[in-house]
């Protein structure tokens, strides 16, 4: 371990602060024993000044460990503090996890905003599984999204509860090596194409790079979708689903979560 790590965990601090603190009292102790036998008994002159340079010396020797006690408790409180913000933080991502999800305005006006240059606004099914109250809910905000997008409920979906497809037999599952974290939707396509590799034109625009997509190439929007998607924050994976979706439709399956 480096020497300058040594002092970077408040274990670590805390320990050499127990010895420091031990050995100076120990110090201390045998000065003042020192101190008390010069005063009681009497020595040759010689011997009392070597005793009392020696206590001299040995109180300056208790000085220092106490000024470094000092910097190790200071120090061992920054880094216990440093520690305890670490936590909250994590303990407010994992609170925020466990909330129930949502779209904000600016996620809406941010998806607006990034999908005006996707020339074809193309029908996007939004389905979910089992009903739930938090996934429908969130399917139900997702729609919404598209909606204002200009990004319309298929033909087929128009007759299901606010344009939501829904299938109690559809399940969602991890691979093997899989990421433990549980994505807020699946974009499920009809292609095999890797939609990560395909190259579209974009345009930096308010902090963010906008998708500028003419034409109907379904691989572009695709991918200039879940672009889009991303920026504002919402997690996902995308893959290849036949078995649910129909030739040139996408479809986006919201997730139930676990807990």
């Amino acid at each position: 371990m480096a020497p300058s790590s040594w002092f970077n965990s408040s274990d670590q601090v805390d320990t050499a602060l127990m010895w420091v603190a031990v050995i100076g009292a120990v110090i201390e102790v045998g000065v003042a024993v020192a101190a008390v036998i010069n005063v009681h008994r009497e020595f040759g002159k010689p011997f009392k000044d070597k005793l009392e340079k020696h206590i001299e010396i040995f109180a300056c020797v208790a000085a220092f460990f106490f000024m470094a006690e000092a910097i190790l408790g200071w120090r061992s409180s920054k880094l216990l503090g440093k520690e305890l913000e670490v936590i909250r933080k994590a303990n407010i991502e994992l609170e925020a996890k466990q909330q129930p999800r949502r779209i904000t305005m600016e996620q809406l006006t941010n998806f607006i905003f990034l999908t005006e240059k996707i020339q074809q606004k193309i029908p996007i099914r939004v389905a979910i599984g089992a009903f739930h109250d938090e996934s429908c809910s969130y399917a139900y905000q997702i729609r919404d999204m598209f909606n204002q997008a200009g990004f319309r409920c298929p033909d087929s979906d128009t007759n299901f509860l606010w344009g939501i497809h829904t299938d109690p037999t559809a399940m969602t599952a991890h691979r093997i090596g899989f990421t433990n974290e549980w994505r807020d939707l699946e974009f499920f396509t009809d292609i095999t194409n890797n939609l990560d590799a395909v190259p579209f034109q974009f345009e930096k625009t308010n902090g963010f790079a906008r998708p500028v997509i003419p034409g109907n190439d379904t691989n572009r929007i695709y991918a200039g979708l879940i672009f889009a998607l991303t920026q504002v924050g919402i997690s996902l994976h995308w893959d290849y689903m036949p078995v649910w979706v129909a030739p040139n439709h996408c479809e986006v399956y919201i997730n139930q979560r676990p807990y």
